[in-house]
């Protein structure tokens, strides 16, 4: 097998993944009545003591809205 076919393999092997962790977390979601609803982020605070908060407050909600596409309602502290 070339190098090409590989990565191709590879390529869909990491997607197939990626697809197979958000449908389990979307199911186990919906299974505790949680579908197709708003989801609250809160905590997010003002002043951030570190770098590493400053990245993940920013981060959250856009990786929330990717692989989740509902509506996000951000509740600061």
């Amino acid at each position: 097998m070339n190098n090409s076919a590989f990565n191709k393999i590879k390529a869909l092997y990491k997607k197939l993944r990626h697809w197979a962790r958000i449908r389990r977390f979307s199911f186990r979601l919906s299974k505790n009545g949680v579908k197709n609803r708003v989801i609250y982020l809160m905590g997010l605070g003002e002043d951030f003591p570190n770098l590493g908060d400053q990245a993940q407050a920013a981060a959250i909600p856009i990786w929330l809205k990717r692989n989740f596409g509902r509506s996000i309602v951000e509740v600061k502290s």
